[in-house]
């Protein structure tokens, strides 16, 4: 069996090192989403995307009012043999306002609220978990963005 040379041994200590001084990064806000989409014909597309924020953390985006919120450099990326890979562009999603986006989707007791406000609709009450839910719709149409080989 052969000893492990020294200069070895530094450079797998000093990578070891760094490794496990790597700083982790998390994003605790949002649990969970979905992505939906409808064939409008003539290659335009409906999507609705659907985010699910925790209420103990940061806010998704201000309450939706006015100004509202979206969901923007949402990337279009080919997935044809042709084109795979290929960024043709982005899009953005606008949130639908009130009632539809920013509201509590834990269904409790009415004398019970969880710590949601629901954009500052109801004073937060003290149940744990509480979730928001965030939905963006935005139409596309791939055939002004896409060639016709993809």
């Amino acid at each position: 069996m052969k000893a492990i040379s020294y200069p070895i041994f530094k450079h797998i200590a000093i990578i070891c090192l760094f490794v496990s001084l790597a700083y982790r990064g998390t994003a605790t806000h949002v649990v969970g989403g979905e992505i939906s989409y409808t064939c409008l014909g003539g290659g335009q597309y409906e999507i609705t995307c659907k985010m699910y924020r925790d209420c103990q953390n940061i806010p998704l985006c201000n309450c939706p009012g006015p100004s509202g919120c979206s969901l923007t450099g949402l990337y279009i990326i080919g997935a044809d043999p042709s084109c795979n890979g290929v960024n043709f562009g982005t899009t953005t999603l606008n949130i639908l306002p009130g009632g539809v986006s920013g509201f509590d989707i834990v269904q409790l007791c009415r004398s019970q609220t969880t710590l949601c406000s629901n954009c500052g609709t109801r004073t937060p009450g003290t149940f744990n978990p509480g979730i928001e839910v965030y939905t963006f719709k935005g139409q596309i149409n791939l055939n002004t963005i896409t060639p016709a080989t993809c």
